[in-house]
């Protein structure tokens, strides 16, 4: 199997865990899936992640510990851009989008691919969020000025395409 990052196909197994069996590029060390689910049957099973009431009280719990490492982030993008359209892919159900909407210095858009997800984080934040992936999303070339993407880079597929997407999207 080709390797999602360098393009290599030099790798060898490093764990089965779930049915789904890891593979470690020689080359540039990533590790990654190597028997990945069709797109259609990832968009699926996260739509299904935030559709009980328990997984919701433990993400919360889990939002709490990490909204002093959201200020932490935020105060990092503050110092290179302060102020423009922010787009947060990923947006879960908006905690970060929330945390940068209070500064007033952003105008904030998310994407999210969980339906679920994506309208409490509307509610949450009175604002509507694109549920879809960031291929779907419906955007210009150059409309953003921040773009983050926490913790999903190793849910992505394909992420040398996904960063071209980003970059694409980026005011230079």
């Amino acid at each position: 199997m080709v390797c999602p990052v360098c393009g290599s196909d030099s790798s060898f197994h490093f764990l089965t865990k779930n049915n789904h069996r890891l593979l470690k590029c020689n080359v540039c060390d990533l590790i990654f899936l190597g028997n990945p689910p069709p797109p259609d049957q990832v968009k699926t099973f996260y739509s299904h992640m935030y559709d009980r009431d328990e997984k919701y009280s433990l993400y919360e719990v889990y939002d709490t510990v990490r909204r002093a490492e959201f200020k932490e982030r935020l105060q990092r993008i503050s110092e290179l851009k302060p102020h423009g359209r922010l787009l947060d892919i990923g947006c879960s159900t908006g905690e970060f989008l929330e945390l940068v909407s209070r500064t007033g210095r952003y105008a904030i858009e998310g994407a999210e691919i969980s339906q679920e997800a994506a309208l409490k984080a509307s509610e949450r934040l009175k604002v509507d969020v694109f549920c879809g992936t960031l291929e779907e999303l419906p955007s210009s070339p150059c409309s953003y000025d921040v773009i983050t993407a926490w913790e999903i880079i190793e849910h992505i597929p394909d992420p040398v395409a996904f960063l071209r997407r980003v970059h694409y999207l980026l005011k230079p």
